[in-house]
């Protein structure tokens, strides 16, 4: 409609959206119509996001094996298109249809738009955002979600049931919401310094590239997360055995968090974070499902099971008390025989232990030593940095995403590496490890 739109001047307004979601996407640049290569071109962004938690987003499928961009371009092609193409419609419009107009079009939904309420939905409002995402906010965006879902008012209205509040009414009645949203501020606002508001509390920074197209840094959302093969593929099973190995609930565990919070190896996850459960946080801390799972893993052949087929609180409980006391014994460093080696009780569960520990070291090399470009393997991420043009925002973002993973990996790594090496040494415990 051009400038004959009521909503002309915001659109006008909008900047060029970059969305990792259609980075290196034309049909040459596709395998089989599924995926994008990615060769070995250091200039293709999409090879330094490999084995990223950024990639994991984008190669992420549905029941129907499609990728987000697969869903989009098939909207396009099968509904958009052939709405656009009406004679009442296409008369109307000031630009030829394209792909690259609705992607951008997209990007921009996907980027700006609020929840608003039960009759908008999702719905681009203006000035609302225009305000730049940080996790200390100074503004939120405030509205009454209950309106009516066919009018819109939040009024009385024609389309009422009979069963409606009447105290609500009035309220309603007695103030002008209908025509506005509010911005909120929660926070004091120092004159002159930047407004932020905060597009979630929890969002990462693939998350935040993913769908908005930067990221900050530092970001204490960030995790690196492994899923079940990539544990196996460290703490090899038989499916038989992998079948066998007992569940916990979050009921059995609750008992057990408190105990990480003093942990400098583990931290006690949120349990309503289902989708990422066996990570590592921004502090190269293991979740402690990921520490209960390899030690399910790797004791099948200690008595860790009872008649129930679940396993033994009393006997987790002092694997948990041991971990953090030999994490304790390494941070004081005051516990020693005479020949200078930290002096450990005589325990069963110490070589389960260090097994973990060295499973966790194994995953974080081997997730580190597939992400990236395979040619950077051993060079500084920095240095690379540095020398890549600040127009190339697209390969600067992915290299700014693997340098913070690599970070937390190493962390992580470093971090149990120190736990095997000190406890190893030990009299007893030479092995380091426990058949599975």
């Amino acid at each position: 409609m051009g400038d004959s739109s009521r909503w002309s001047g915001y659109l006008q307004s909008l900047p060029f959206l970059d969305l990792p979601t259609f980075w290196n996407s034309e049909p040459s640049a596709r395998s089989n119509g599924i995926g994008p290569v990615l060769g070995s071109d250091p200039d293709n962004p999409l090879v330094l996001l490999r084995g990223s938690e950024v990639m994991k987003r984008l190669e992420k499928k549905d029941d129907a094996g499609r990728t987000l961009r697969d869903n989009v371009d098939d909207y396009y092609h099968k509904i958009v298109l052939r709405i656009l193409r009406q004679s009442g419609i296409r008369r109307h419009l000031a630009l030829e249809p394209s792909l690259a107009g609705f992607r951008q079009a997209y990007s921009l939904v996907s980027s700006r738009a609020f929840l608003l309420d039960a009759y908008h939905g999702l719905a681009m409002t203006p000035i609302a955002d225009a305000f730049n995402h940080a996790l200390e906010n100074h503004v939120h965006i405030q509205t009454d979600f209950y309106v009516c879902p066919e009018c819109g008012s939040l009024r009385e209205c024609e389309h009422d049931s009979e069963g409606r509040d009447q105290t609500h009414d009035m309220e309603w009645k007695a103030n002008d919401y209908d025509a506005y949203y509010e911005m909120v501020s929660n926070a004091d606002i120092v004159p002159y310094e930047e407004v932020f508001n905060t597009y979630g509390e929890k969002l990462c920074n693939a998350e935040l590239l993913v769908q908005f197209g930067f990221i900050i840094d530092p970001n204490d959302n960030d995790t690196v997360n492994f899923d079940i093969n990539d544990i196996l593929r460290e703490a090899p099973l038989s499916q038989e055995t992998y079948n066998k190995i007992p569940c916990l609930d979050d009921a059995e565990l609750a008992p057990l968090l408190d105990s990480f919070t003093v942990s400098d190896l583990i931290f006690a996850q949120d349990p309503s974070n289902v989708e990422a459960r066996f990570c590592i946080n921004c502090d190269g801390k293991i979740s402690h499902f990921l520490w209960i799972f390899l030690v399910r893993l790797l004791c099948q052949n200690m008595p860790l099971v009872g008649p129930s087929n679940s396993m033994c609180s009393d006997k987790l409980r002092e694997m948990t008390t041991t971990q953090i006391n030999m994490e304790n014994m390494l941070q004081e460093g005051s516990v020693e025989d005479g020949d200078g080696q930290l002096d450990l009780p005589g325990s069963p569960v110490i070589p389960v232990l260090l097994a973990v520990a060295q499973a966790v070291v194994a995953m974080c090399g081997a997730r580190k030593g597939g992400s990236g470009h395979p040619g950077y393997a051993n060079r500084d991420l920095g240095d690379i940095l540095d020398t890549i043009a600040v127009d190339r925002s697209r390969s600067r973002l992915s290299l700014s995403i693997l340098m913070s993973e690599h970070s937390i990996l190493d962390s992580c790594s470093f971090g149990w590496l120190d736990f095997v090496n000190a406890f190893n040494s030990s009299d007893g415990y030479n092995d380091g490890g426990i058949s599975a």
